[in-house]
């Protein structure tokens, strides 16, 4: 987790990192959550799977990571998802997962609620 535009509560990155932590001790697939002030107009897309392929998240050789990013000033989300993830968090959960989770938080001023909301409901659709 990288909360690098500051916009987590304490309590929003402790649980965060308890249930990342744990997802990954148990099921050996990695989630992260990258909030950024923004993509400095990079489509988010692009700078989503550049982030991603950079730090490889998920195991190597089985490419069973997601990313979650939130550029906050650009009001964009992403959450990209490795092939090996794919069958169980497909690009239509994805959106939904943004749409139905993430974006009414943020809309309404909860970035840290959002972020959070949006992470636990990909780390329930990998289990």
């Amino acid at each position: 987790m990288n909360d690098e535009a500051q916009v987590l509560r304490a309590h929003d990155s402790a649980a965060l990192a308890q249930v990342l932590a744990e997802l990954e001790r148990t099921d050996s697939t990695q989630v992260v959550l990258l909030t950024v002030p923004s993509t400095n107009g990079e489509p988010i897309e692009r700078f989503a799977l550049q982030v991603a392929r950079e730090n490889g998240i998920g195991q190597a050789g089985a490419n069973n990571g997601a990313l979650v990013v939130v550029a906050v000033n650009d009001r964009k989300m992403r959450i990209e998802v490795g092939s090996g993830l794919e069958g169980r968090l497909t690009d239509a959960l994805s959106s939904q997962i943004i749409r139905h989770e993430m974006a009414p938080r943020m809309k309404a001023g909860d970035v840290s609620g959002g972020a959070r909301a949006g992470v636990e409901a990909v780390v329930k659709a990998i289990r």
